[in-house]
């Protein structure tokens, strides 16, 4: 990992708290060594 280069993690965090938290079905999921995805429960991607 490159030093410095969490601002990607520290932004999705802070979109998590005002996104997700205040609902029940999650929206922001992670894919592992792909990245972030945004995408309704039961929707393909």
């Amino acid at each position: 990992m490159i030093p410095g280069m969490n601002f990607v993690d520290v932004y999705i965090t802070y979109l998590r708290k005002k996104i997700d938290k205040p609902f029940p079905e999650r929206l922001i999921h992670t894919k592992h060594w792909v990245g972030y995805l945004f995408k309704k429960k039961g929707s393909e991607v």
